[in-house]
């Protein structure tokens, strides 16, 4: 169980990750300093140290807390369901989630695609293997999640954006009845 941080602490952290990506509108992550984050989040340089070592870890906690903002969206899987409705439900939620936060996701990925690819598909796969009633194919369930995160991915990186129930059809289609894929291996 993920231990809740104190108010302040998620105020702080909320307005620094605000600040960013405030900044990123006009500078690149790399022109950034951490004097800049703190100008415009109206804190003193040791407050950003206090919560992070750079702006680094400050990417990195921000991807983090956004995963944790996910995980506690995502269904548990409920008994009707089957693996592939399970997969739709998790990629839906995900997808939802994403068209959310379109604009923090957008200039994350210009930071870095992969910290978010690799916390998406951890959060996703952890979250499969907790509630799928230990009934996973561990192999089966990295290979469609996988390729079902980075299709996500590229369709929010594009500047027209797909609805997301055109991205489920897709989805769909491509991911088989996977108990009988199991059967047959």
């Amino acid at each position: 169980m993920v231990k809740k941080q104190d108010l302040r602490i998620r105020k702080t952290k909320a307005t620094i990750y605000r600040s960013i990506l405030q900044i990123l509108k006009n500078k690149s992550f790399e022109q950034i300093s951490v004097t800049d984050i703190c100008k415009t989040s109206n804190i003193n340089r040791s407050t950003f140290y206090d919560h992070f070592n750079d702006k680094q870890e400050l990417i990195q906690s921000f991807i983090n807390d956004m995963g944790e903002e996910l995980t506690e969206q995502l269904p548990v899987k409920k008994k009707t369901y089957t693996k592939k409705e399970y997969y739709l439900a998790i990629m839906k939620q995900l997808l939802e989630h994403m068209e959310k936060k379109k604009e923090t996701y957008s200039f994350l990925f210009t930071i870095n695609d992969s910290m978010i690819y690799e916390m998406l598909e951890n959060r996703i796969l952890n979250h499969l293997q907790q509630h799928n009633n230990n009934n996973s194919n561990y192999l089966i369930d990295y290979f469609y999640i996988s390729g079902a995160i980075r299709l996500c991915m590229e369709f929010m990186k594009k500047k027209e954006m797909i609805d997301y129930d055109t991205i489920i059809k897709y989805l769909d289609h491509l991911i088989p009845e996977i108990e009988n894929l199991e059967e047959n291996l």
